[in-house]
């Protein structure tokens, strides 16, 4: 008899371990850029801002690569494997002659395998946009979702 007791109590400690542990659990959002000069950085910082309004949910800003720039030299490079940890994803590029950057278009390139095996399947994405109109001298920021 006192072993199936422990055994109970080793089963509901274990189960709240989990509750306690999913409960704690902040939902993160990846906004996964690529930017040479800044200017997707600055559309990014002010995604993260507003993924995060209330609270409740975290936004990692990373690079699909290093960067020379100094303000942005401090950020996290993602990896394609750690997609699939993140509870939502937005990608930022710019766009050059009406494509996403190379950069971003290989970092993309990898994740073939991912959606293949569905490893991001159910995971909400965003894809952001921003294209620089010097003649003009405005920024354009597109979203697209």
């Amino acid at each position: 008899m006192k072993k199936l007791y422990a055994s109970l109590i080793g089963v509901m400690l274990a189960v709240l371990t989990n509750v306690v542990m999913a409960q704690a659990h902040k939902t993160q959002v990846l906004v996964l850029i690529h930017s040479d000069k800044g200017g997707t950085y600055e559309l990014a910082k002010e995604v993260a801002k507003g993924i995060e309004h209330n609270g409740k949910v975290q936004a990692v800003v990373k690079l699909v690569k290093p960067s020379s720039d100094p303000k942005l030299s401090s950020l996290a490079v993602a990896t394609v494997e750690e997609l699939s940890n993140y509870d939502g994803i937005a990608f930022g590029s710019p766009v050059y002659f009406g494509n996403i950057s190379t950069a971003m278009s290989e970092f993309l390139s990898k994740t073939v395998e991912l959606w293949s095996q569905h490893a991001l399947e159910g995971i909400p994405l965003q894809y952001l946009c921003l294209q620089e109109w010097c003649r003009k001298g405005i920024g354009i920021a597109v979203i697209l979702e």
